[in-house]
């Protein structure tokens, strides 16, 4: 990613639109950021980072807190930052929540926040995202980076670098897991330890089956198995082997009684047939002894059965004769049945006769009657007009009824509407007045909203420009100290220096003497060429050891060196820290509210309390919104106002039909006279007449049709009395003939008359029933008398059976039975339970020590996993540790050349004390002394390089993991200040060795060396009305 255009609106303390071109730099690939403390340089970072993933570089402000003090309220906070990536040009544009002045009326509006993302094809933008997540995905798609590698690889900001160099094991884990996602590391060692957790309660849980078997166990009588089963530490082997004798006993005893109960029961069926032997023997005597006695009773009954035999004899004689006596009742019943026909026959004709008569008489009155009915139709006809026109005049006046109740009750609806109108316009009123209230309490609470910002502005300054006070008074103490080590190390570099330069020439005559103690006589000498030696150097004092003096020197140099620059950099620290105090001041004194008299305590309360009160007035706010019961009320008057003009509308059509209607009903009246105008009258009178009609017609009928049935009835009856006459004379001739031959035959027969012979004769079913009763008795009497012979036969030579000894017997082998099959059933129900337990302690011990063989690995893993190993070091951390390796190797190559050779970043290996976890704690390799030593015991200077160093290690690394990442920009926001002169280049030299293939580096610094070794310079103004920038270009 390549930044090409930075645009920041309202922006912390650029108060309006400032723009940054990077493409002014041209082909130059470093610039330096410089301006005052407080001028806005960290707020480049800060808005390039809130464009690219809605978070500032240091995430120490919320992207809310950097709205410019200095912008008009109209100017709403926003970046656009236009970048290009891997030949592609893009731009984002994104905006923070906040708060703006309405447009209507009078208050603050709440602006939601908002992100757009365009690319850039052919100088037209095409939308790719225009939502915060949207444009968050792009982001992280494109750059293939999340905020905290963007921050570790792009854009380092302040204190970022010390952090990962000095932080401890714990601390330096959380930077790295952001930067490299070990998270699965992590949730591979959670998931051991829940799983040997879960393995271990398992384990748990078949030992507590088991133990629960155990107490199933029913030892009964077995000692050794009870004592056993109550030691307190039990011994599985032996109770399941006590435990299964015990079951094998038990089974040898089941099949025993077993064997037992089949004897028994064979015993019992050979009983049973006994009985049931004894049983028939028993049972054949008493019914030997029954048959006789009814053999005997039917006998007794022999002399009845004679007298019904002679009785069927008798009627079977009188059924011969009986069809010729019925004969003769028959022809005798129908001789009195046609006489009585004739009398009755002529009786009816005398009474027809009588009826003709009188039926003659009434159709004479008929003819007399026709003439007045007459008259009474043409009446009833004009009735029936005059009803018609009634019922019109009654239908009218109803209507007339209606319309006046339905005026009465519109009328009463038209009232009721129009109070209701009243009603809802002062409810109107009255709702105004609660949105005018609403409409303070809303200016109120935004008034409070300002109020609190600025209370919070004003109260986060005075805790910076106190805190600021007390690292000014802490760096003037550190000052002093270092002042005072500073003189002490110069005293003794200069003591050190006069010993060197004595030593140095003591060192000068022992040479000499070494030289004079070798020339000999003839013989050239090596500095003179002289061949003549007359006063050579003599031996004075001891031999010195000058690089003694020389490494003291050095280390005191280097300690000198090393105050120096700790002096330089906290006077910087302190030029810094005062500019930063003197801009506190002034931002207190210029900001809303500040008095000199109050204190931080005073602000913080008074914070709250209107923070308290304007939670009070959101929430009357919520509840006093009546917006939308205004808009409802009014809608309710116009719905209102509508029905009552429909309403009124109806009335008067009703009252203009209600005249006319009244109109038609007066003239109706006219036309009907007064005694008719009572309904009731009109409809008795018509009602009268049509009866009087109805029953003049229906009489008519009547005596015309009873006339003609009369004379026809007086014929028929004439014809049927000479036929009656004629049938009596034919029935009685043929009486007489059935007489004489009936008296004839009872003379021939046995029968003295016929009433003796009515006596003697059965009906069918009589004779029936006698038959049966003869048959039955004879058919009884015989089978008895033979079944008797046959029982007789039997028990000739048998004698009768005690059957209450065998019933006793039986009892007996009963009990017997009884008493085994509960010994079987009991042992049965023991067998089964005890095979069950024994069938599931193997089971459990099987599955037991397969859980258990599982634990023991999955247990050392998550044992080994989770830290509880020798070094103390996690999987995660362990992973973490091989990423540090390879950032220590590339950071070591730049840390080399930074300190000539002397400094090396080396990863402690060594185990930590006590419990606390280790294996990411840096330290520094001294090639002077040969020794480690940690980080922390570096000087200002020193730990720069080296976080330098760190910092930039990191980044090619987390590069190389990201895979696909194009890094072709780094801003740093750290101070060069403690460097000197020849650290500052060879810090400047490895930022030129990543400029060098093209990236774009910028730095923010307040070094004036810096600014000089780079043409390229973005200047930040700071002014009373807001911050600007400009780039600055020199030849260097």
């Amino acid at each position: 990613m390549r930044p090409k255009k930075l645009t920041m609106y309202a922006f912390g303390p650029y108060a309006g639109k400032e723009e940054i071109n990077f493409d002014e730099l041209g082909s130059r690939t470093m610039f330096v950021i410089s301006g005052k403390t407080g001028a806005g340089k960290t707020t480049i970072f800060d808005a390039i980072a809130f464009a690219l993933y809605g978070k500032t570089s240091g995430e120490e402000r919320s992207a809310q807190d950097l709205r410019s003090d200095f912008a008009d309220e109209d100017q709403l906070t926003a970046v656009d930052f236009i970048f290009s990536l891997k030949n592609n040009t893009y731009r984002i544009n994104r905006s923070p929540i906040q708060s703006r002045r309405k447009t209507r009326g009078e208050g603050y509006t709440t602006v939601s926040a908002k992100a757009e993302m365009y690319e850039v094809i052919n100088g037209e933008e095409k939308l790719i995202a225009a939502t915060l997540s949207e444009s968050d995905d792009q982001i992280n798609k494109l750059l293939q980076l999340d905020f905290h590698q963007f921050k570790q690889i792009l854009m380092i900001p302040q204190g970022e670098f010390r952090t990962l160099l000095t932080s401890d094991s714990t601390d330096k884990e959380k930077i790295l897991q952001k930067l490299f996602h070990t998270e699965s590391y992590r949730y591979f060692q959670d998931y051991l330890k829940t799983r040997a957790k879960q393995l271990r309660d398992e384990a748990t849980g078949f030992q507590q089956e088991r133990i629960r078997l155990y107490e199933a166990i029913d030892p009964l009588e077995n000692t050794d198995l009870s004592q056993a089963l109550n030691q307190e530490h039990r011994n599985d082997e032996l109770i399941i082997s006590l435990a299964k004798n015990l079951v094998a006993t038990q089974k040898e005893l089941f099949k025993k009684r077993s064997k037992d109960i089949t004897n028994e029961k064979e015993k019992y069926t050979d009983i049973l047939k006994k009985i049931e032997n004894a049983r028939y023997i028993d049972q054949s005597f008493i019914e030997l002894s029954n048959t006789k006695d009814e053999i005997n009773k039917l006998t007794n009954q022999h002399q009845d059965i004679t007298l019904l035999k002679n009785k069927l004899q008798i009627s079977r004689k009188a059924d011969q004769l009986w069809p010729q006596y019925q004969e003769l009742q028959a022809k005798e019943t129908e001789l009195s049945m046609r006489e009585q026909h004739r009398i009755k026959t002529s009786e009816q004709l005398k009474r027809q006769e009588r009826q003709l008569n009188e039926d003659k008489k009434a159709m004479a009155d008929l003819k007399v009657e026709k003439e007045n009915i007459k008259n009474d139709e043409a009446e009833l006809n004009d009735l029936y007009k005059l009803n018609e026109r009634l019922d019109q005049f009654l239908i009218k006046s109803r209507e007339l009824n209606e319309f006046a109740e339905s005026g009465k009750s519109e009328k009463l609806k038209l009232d009721d509407l129009k109070g209701k109108l009243s009603d809802n316009e002062q409810l109107k009123i009255n709702l105004s007045d609660a949105l005018s209230k609403r409409y303070e309490q809303q200016t109120r609470s935004a008034d409070l909203t300002v109020e609190l910002s600025q209370l919070n502005e004003l109260i986060k300054i005075i805790k910076d420009l106190n805190q600021k006070s007390e690292m000014k008074e802490q760096l003037f103490n550190e000052l002093k100290e270092k002042k005072v080590a500073l003189s002490q190390v110069q005293k003794y570099l200069l003591e050190e220096q006069a010993k060197l330069k004595h030593a140095l020439n003591e060192q000068s005559v022992q040479s000499a003497f070494e030289l004079s103690s070798q020339l000999k006589d003839g013989e050239a000498c090596p500095v003179c060429g002289s061949i003549h030696h007359p006063n050579p150097a003599t031996r004075s004092g001891e031999v010195v050891d000058i690089d003694d003096f020389r490494k003291n020197i050095e280390k005191l140099q280097l300690d000198k060196v090393r105050t120096e620059s700790s002096i330089g950099h906290l006077e910087d620290r302190i030029s810094g820290v005062v500019s930063e105090i003197e801009t506190l001041v002034q931002y207190q004194k210029n900001a809303p509210g500040y008095k000199e008299s109050s204190s931080l305590t005073h602000y913080l309360q008074l914070f709250e309390s209107q923070k308290k009160e304007q939670a009070v007035l959101l929430e009357q706010i919520k509840i006093n919104d009546v917006s939308d019961s205004i808009k409802k009320a009014e809608q309710q008057s116009i719905d209102l106002k509508r029905e009552i003009q429909l309403l009124e509308e109806t009335v008067q059509q009703k009252r203009d039909q209600y005249v006319s209607l009244r109109s038609i009903i007066t003239q109706l009246k006219e036309e009907i006279p007064d005694v008719y105008l009572d309904s009731g009258v009109l409809q008795a009178r018509i009602k009268e007449l049509e009866k009087k009609i109805r029953v003049h017609y229906e009489y008519s009928k009547h005596v015309e049709a009873r006339f003609l049935q009369s004379d026809k009835e007086v014929s028929r009856l004439l014809d049927r009395l000479k036929q009656a006459e004629e049938e009596k004379k034919n029935i009685f001739e043929a009486l007489n003939d059935s007489k004489n031959t009936f008296g004839q035959l009872l003379s021939e027969s046995s029968f003295e008359n016929a009433h003796e012979l009515i006596q003697s004769k059965l009906n069918d079913g009589e004779q029936t029933e006698l038959e049966h009763k003869i048959s039955t008795h004879e058919k009884k009497l015989f089978s008895l008398e033979e079944y008797a012979a046959k029982l007789e036969n039997e028990l000739k030579h048998v004698s009768r059976p005690d059957l209450q000894k065998l019933q006793s017997e039986k009892e007996m082998i009963e009990s017997a039975i009884k008493k085994l099959d509960d010994q079987l059933s009991d042992l049965s129900a023991y067998l089964k339970q005890h095979d069950q337990i024994l069938l599931k302690i193997d089971q459990n011990q099987t599955a037991a020590g397969e859980i258990e063989k599982k634990y023991l690995l999955t247990g050392q893993l998550s044992e080994i996993a989770n830290g509880q190993n020798e070094l103390k070091l996690t999987f995660e951390r362990f992973v973490l540790a091989y990423y540090l390796e390879d950032i220590l190797i590339i950071a070591n190559e730049r840390l080399l050349k930074m300190t000539s050779g002397r400094y090396e970043l080396h990863r402690k290996e060594d185990r930590s004390k006590g419990n606390k976890q280790g294996g990411l704690e840096l330290l520094v390799m001294d090639h002077y002394t040969g020794q480690q030593r940690h980080v922390k015991t570096l000087s200002g200077g020193e730990a720069f390089k080296a976080s330098l160093a760190l910092a930039l290690g990191l980044a090619d690394v987390v590069q190389s993991y990201a895979g696909g990442v194009s890094l072709e920009t780094m801003f740093i926001d750290e101070g060069f200040g403690t460097l000197d002169p020849e650290s500052l280049d060879q810090a400047i030299e490895s930022l030129m060795d990543i400029q060098s293939n093209g990236r774009l580096v910028g730095v923010i610094s307040h070094v004036p060396e810096l600014k000089e070794r780079i043409d390229a310079r973005l200047e930040v103004f700071s002014t009373k009305g807001g911050s600007s920038t400009r780039f600055l270009f020199e030849t260097l």
